[in-house]
């Protein structure tokens, strides 16, 4: 779920720098903006029809060193 809040906050952030803090900048912001880093999307942009992002593509993830590294299906701790 934290992956999800972070890139609710960096869309909603994106909107408000582009078109302003406003409830009519941030509606009509999130149908024109386009391209916004996502952590779980790789990017997004809205479809006005559906109101959903366009074409989701969910990426697997792990933090390895710090950073966010595509997940290779191994387990991220072995027993042993």
């Amino acid at each position: 779920y934290v992956a999800r809040g972070y890139d609710a906050m960096t869309l909603i952030a994106a909107v408000m720098r582009q078109f302003g803090a406003t409830r009519a900048g941030v509606h009509n912001g999130l149908l024109a903006v386009r391209d916004v880093p996502s952590v779980l999307f790789g990017t997004v942009t809205f479809d006005p029809d559906t109101r959903r992002v366009h074409h989701p593509a969910s990426i697997d993830l792990v933090v390895r060193r710090g950073a966010f590294t595509l997940w290779d299906g191994k387990p991220a701790l072995t027993a042993g």
